[in-house]
């Protein structure tokens, strides 16, 4: 029997922001969820989100999850809140 691999996978995004009035300080907010690869649907709708309705400023956004090998990989989302 060949094993199918899972395309639902736990992602976790990080977050690096600052809000209008205090720009010198870099906040960090991470968040977990699970989410369909390679597309990450979810986790564009949040960034999506966050870069239209939210007042804090999105500096660097990046998401992580585990690949089929057991190792990490990393895609910045800088395309996702810049477009």
């Amino acid at each position: 029997m060949i094993k199918r691999f899972d395309r639902d996978k736990l992602v976790s995004i990080q977050v690096y922001y600052h809000m209008p009035d205090h720009v010198h300080i870099i906040n960090e907010f991470v968040w977990q969820t699970p989410d369909i690869i390679p597309d990450f649907p979810r986790s564009v709708k949040f960034i999506r989100y966050w870069h239209k309705n939210i007042d804090a400023v999105i500096q660097e956004a990046y998401l992580y999850h585990t690949n089929y090998w057991g190792g990490t990989d990393y895609v910045d989302l800088k395309g996702v809140y810049e477009t």
